[in-house]
């Protein structure tokens, strides 16, 4: 209800609120309604859950990206994303990490494609800056993580580097200061760490 009001009317509030109150309530669903005196613990099933959180992501993002021509990328607009990243993709990873790790790798890039997805749409339709950007840091961070629990050290730091140079293209091509910036650090922070785990291993082979 809170996206079709955003569409129709351009309440913006009502949208943040919206997702405020989804995600809030998707977390205390989780932790197994302790408000209702059930006991502290994290659900096990439905795994499914975690797309829905991906659900959730989507639609709010289309209650932006859908506004009106004559609505620009605002303050409200800019929270509201910041919002649906965080909400979004931070319940994503903390209840993969919690209680879906055998599939982590998978579900990871799943949500990897659609926040990637979600900032080439952005780009495509109104050359934005910060929405692109916020949604494709997301998308990076959750390709980041799938590639950490799919490939053990130090093969999965070379994949990070590989990661940085596919990141920088995109960069590029959405014109973003701001993602070329924020990966440089990432390459860099990326490339010292490659350099620490080589030399180690290969000390530890030769001491073998």
């Amino acid at each position: 209800m809170s996206i079709y009001f955003k569409i129709k009317y351009e309440w913006q509030s009502l949208l943040i609120l919206g997702i405020l109150f989804t995600y809030f309530t998707h977390l205390i669903w989780f932790m197994n309604n302790p408000f209702l005196g059930n006991p502290l613990q994290p659900q096990t099933s439905p795994e499914a859950n975690l797309f829905f959180l991906l659900g959730y992501a989507l639609l709010f993002a289309a209650g932006n990206l859908f506004r009106g021509e004559s609505i620009p990328e605002n303050s409200n607009v800019i929270v509201s994303t910041l919002l649906n990243c965080i909400g979004g993709f931070g319940l994503f990873l903390l209840i993969s990490l919690a209680e879906f790790q055998d599939n982590i790798a998978l579900n990871q890039t799943i949500a990897s494609i659609l926040f990637l997805g979600l900032s080439i749409a952005f780009w495509m339709r109104e050359k934005s800056r910060y929405s692109t950007f916020f949604y494709a840091m997301t998308g990076y961070s959750a390709l980041s993580v799938a590639i950490i629990a799919r490939f053990p050290e130090p093969e999965s730091l070379v994949w990070l580097g590989w990661q940085s140079l596919l990141v920088v293209s995109t960069a590029i091509w959405f014109r973003s200061k701001f993602i070329i910036v924020a990966t440089g650090l990432v390459y860099v922070i990326v490339g010292a760490l490659v350099a620490i785990v080589v030399k180690r291993f290969g000390a530890s082979e030769h001491t073998a």
